[in-house]
């Protein structure tokens, strides 16, 4: 699951993670934990910066949240590498990534999210 505001980013991350086999879902804005829960995803990468709800309050929602299996959340931001690594541990997120970032490496970075055992 990928969400950005920006849309062209959006399509190229969700581009870059088909052509390396996931099947993506991608979100313009906020999504709810009902969707999430619907969608179930196995990693979800998370613009901070998305319109009228920041990431990092989706975030905390999606980790505090009981109705929700428990599953790897990224933070993606143009923010300070340092701003960033804050706004992730604040809110629970399992890592970051700082725009620009190396396509293959967000990549590898699903691959190795999605092969690790559930959180518990």
């Amino acid at each position: 699951m990928v969400v950005d505001d920006d849309r062209d980013l959006l399509w190229l991350l969700s581009r870059v993670l088909r052509k390396k086999g996931f099947h993506v879902q991608g979100f313009f804005s906020a999504p709810s934990v009902e969707t999430v829960k619907k969608i179930d995803p196995a990693v979800l990468f998370l613009d901070v910066e998305i319109g009228g709800e920041s990431g990092e309050v989706v975030c905390e929602r999606i980790k505090h949240s009981t109705d929700l299996p428990k599953f790897p959340v990224i933070l993606i931001s143009s923010h300070a590498k340092e701003r960033l690594r804050e706004t992730a541990q604040r809110c629970g997120a399992d890592g970051y990534l700082t725009k620009p970032f190396n396509l293959r490496g967000m990549a590898m970075l699903a691959k190795y999210y999605v092969s690790r055992p559930p959180a518990i």
